[in-house]
């Protein structure tokens, strides 16, 4: 989503580019779509083909999103870039490991070229019965705030609350608390387990504030960017290109 205004509609120069990619990679070992560690290949060649400038990640094990960001894509970053990890509680408040102990189950963003100085995450106040806890996770960086959840698989109604938490509280919360100026950039990305559908009153677009601009892939999934052309277009233009893949099935 990418929150729009009269004056970036106006701005003249060179147009710049940040571009996003989102991943699924269904590496827990815990659910049927696990391909015992094929989606880390595939992740790892969607990020050396679309060299993005920031990668957000679902369903992953912390030291994979390191091995990603450090030394999985070889000189595609070669400043070293920012990690941010979210692990994932169940309902007893417990960290979930993935399967074959390879570490703390959760969702994750790393950035080229850039820092995390502060950071906020916990768990949704709506949840469906025991198990994983869902949950969401925001990290300053140097130049925008990058936000990553993964909502509810098994009710609409649940997922639209929490996606309605980061949105419309969480984010703002995190502004706040952090004394944050509202010109900040914000990239909001995950899987929401929610569509883009006039017709289901757990729309998507429902839980989208109105100054955003939002990016799916026709299924569950949007890529959230918020007036990024106040920080990387400023003086200029800026064009978006954001892609989501599920990388277990490339």
């Amino acid at each position: 989503m990418v929150e729009t205004s009269a004056n970036s509609a106006s701005k003249e120069g060179a147009a710049s580019e940040f571009h996003v990619l989102q991943m699924n990679l269904c590496n827990s070992g815990l659910a049927a779509c696990y391909s015992n560690g094929h989606s880390l290949s595939s992740a790892t060649y969607l990020i050396a083909t679309e060299r993005p400038n920031a990668v957000f990640v679902s369903e992953i094990c912390e030291p994979d999103l390191y091995t990603l960001a450090y030394g999985g894509v070889g000189d595609i970053y070669p400043d070293y870039p920012a990690t941010y990890f979210v692990p994932i509680r169940n309902s007893s408040g417990n960290i979930i490991q993935c399967t074959g102990g390879r570490g703390s189950y959760g969702s994750g963003i790393f950035v080229d070229n850039n820092y995390a100085y502060t950071w906020q995450g916990g768990n949704y106040s709506a949840q469906f019965g025991s198990g994983e806890a869902r949950s969401y996770g925001c990290a300053r960086f140097s130049s925008f705030i990058g936000c990553v959840t993964h909502l509810e698989s098994r009710s609409k109604s649940v997922a639209m609350a929490q996606c309605n938490e980061l949105m419309n509280t969480r984010i703002p919360q995190f502004k706040s608390t952090y004394n944050q100026p509202a010109s900040v950039p914000v990239i909001a990305s995950g899987d929401l387990n929610l569509e883009y559908n006039t017709s289901d009153p757990y729309n998507v677009q429902n839980c989208v504030p109105s100054s955003y601009w939002r990016k799916g892939n026709g299924g569950g999934n949007w890529i959230g960017v918020v007036d990024l052309s106040e920080v990387f277009g400023r003086g200029g233009s800026l064009t978006v290109r954001a892609r989501r893949s599920f990388a277990a099935v490339v």
